[in-house]
């Protein structure tokens, strides 16, 4: 017999796509809470005068408050991988032609234990 499926929900358990948590929402929610008040914005503002500046911190604030921002490379120029090429390929060439197996250590004589003092 087929089961009735049409009542149910779909997506499953969990939270919905493109919704914070609730923790990504109260750490937003406090690090504007600093960043907005005006005691702090006068603190900051004479930190940043005087060369005091925390910038561990403050980057966290600011990106935890209003998000981080896109970091960009731009390269310029041009890239020649033809010599990467052939490096890639001598390196292979020396690791196919290496021994293989364990390397032996050379024989040494047997360890004596060291004696004890009073002092150990």
């Amino acid at each position: 017999m087929a089961k009735n499926i049409s009542g149910l929900r779909r997506g499953g358990p969990g939270r919905p796509r493109g919704v914070s948590n609730k923790a990504t929402q109260a750490e937003k929610e406090f690090a504007r809470g600093v960043l907005e008040d005006p005691v702090y914005r006068a603190n900051l503002i004479a930190r940043a005068q005087r060369g005091k500046l925390s910038p561990p911190v403050e980057i966290m604030l600011w990106d935890r408050a209003y998000g981080k921002v896109k970091d960009t490379l731009k390269m310029e120029g041009d890239l020649d991988l033809s010599s990467a090429g052939q490096r890639i390929a001598s390196l292979l060439a020396e690791v196919a032609a290496a021994p293989r197996g364990r390397k032996r250590r050379p024989s040494t004589p047997h360890h004596q234990p060291r004696r004890r003092s009073a002092f150990d």
